[in-house]
């Protein structure tokens, strides 16, 4: 009876020291994949030419100046436009098409960059979603008839689509325009929805 005690307590103990070992064992596969997803990503991060579109349509706006780099927080990383990185005159035409335009800037209003949150893997992709509850760009505009206003394009953040192509180097982007604002040289703000969203993708190639 003793022996058959201990033959089961031994089968027991042993069971117990494999499960231990299997889950040690995942918990490094699972650690050591991470550690490869960041290096893969250290080499993506970076400055991105590519094409953008408006409702599925090319523009012809210069694209070079789409950022990708870390935000310094876990799980997060910051996107960012340069004067020419956005399609500011394009999206302004389809807006305003009677508007005549002779000088336009972009600023993107929270802190120059849009915040994003890594939302898993897939192979060697990264998926984001936008981790700011208001997104938004303010462009200065100037008219023809020296008549200066700003627009700004609200975003709608739970639309926000962003991945990043981990071997291939590639980023693409959904942003969609659901509202903007008016403000006026005085100061005055005249909120407008837009009749059926305008649809922004930006979809480009590494470029450091």
């Amino acid at each position: 009876m003793n022996r058959r005690l201990i033959y089961v307590f031994l089968c027991i103990t042993l069971l117990s020291f494999f499960s231990c070992s299997k889950e040690y064992d995942d918990e490094i596969t699972n650690l050591q994949s991470e550690v490869d997803k960041d290096a893969m990503y250290s080499m993506s991060a970076g400055k991105y030419a590519g094409i953008w579109l408006i409702n599925d349509i090319k523009v012809e706006d210069v694209s070079s100046g789409v950022c990708l780099e870390p935000s310094g927080v876990k799980n997060c990383d910051m996107l960012s436009f340069g004067q020419s990185g956005f399609p500011s005159e394009s999206v302004v035409k389809q807006l305003f098409p009677d508007t005549d335009i002779s000088e336009l800037s972009i600023e993107l209003v929270s802190g120059g960059y849009i915040v994003l949150q890594r939302m898993g893997y897939s192979d060697n992709m990264i998926y984001y979603s936008s981790g700011e509850d208001y997104v938004q760009h303010q462009l200065q505009i100037t008219d023809k008839s020296d008549h200066r206003f700003v627009l700004v394009l609200v975003y709608a953040p739970s639309e926000t689509t962003v991945s990043l192509g981990l071997t291939s180097h590639t980023l693409s982007i959904g942003l969609v325009i659901k509202q903007i604002e008016i403000i006026d040289e005085i100061g005055n703000k005249t909120v407008r929805d837009l009749d059926s969203k305008m649809n922004l993708t930006f979809i480009g190639k590494i470029n450091n």
